[in-house]
């Protein structure tokens, strides 16, 4: 059928956490620990891009009967873009367990490269 399915990320994530990537810049050392020469070479393929649209992957103006990967993607797209005009609004309102005001704010940095990264591949 349509289904479309992806082990990209996971196999990349197996890759680069295995004991043999060590030796060659993986993620995690021999020593069990991260290595920041790694975290820092992958920022630099995090660049930027710059959208004026979200891609209309599916049509949410009409009846849903069925949720698909494309369907998903596009309530994830417009539900972030939404997120992202109330930041304010959710750092007031965050109280639990700190009162420390940076909800909205964690919460776009924890959905900012997952969404980059539906609109760039979606």
């Amino acid at each position: 059928g349509g289904r479309r399915v992806s082990r990209a990320s996971f196999n990349f994530f197996q890759q680069e956490t295995a004991v043999e990537a060590a030796a060659d810049g993986g993620l995690i050392g021999r020593d069990g620990k991260l290595r920041d020469e790694y975290i820092v070479k992958r920022q630099s393929v995090n660049k930027p891009a710059t959208l004026t649209t979200i891609p209309l992957l599916a049509d949410l103006t009409t009846d849903i009967h069925t949720v698909d990967g494309w369907c998903l993607t596009q309530l994830l797209l417009s539900g972030y873009a939404k997120m992202s005009t109330k930041i304010d609004e959710l750092n007031k309102i965050n109280v639990f367990p700190i009162a420390d005001g940076d909800t909205g704010v964690n919460m776009k940095i924890c959905l900012k490269l997952p969404t980059r990264n539906l609109i760039l591949d979606p």
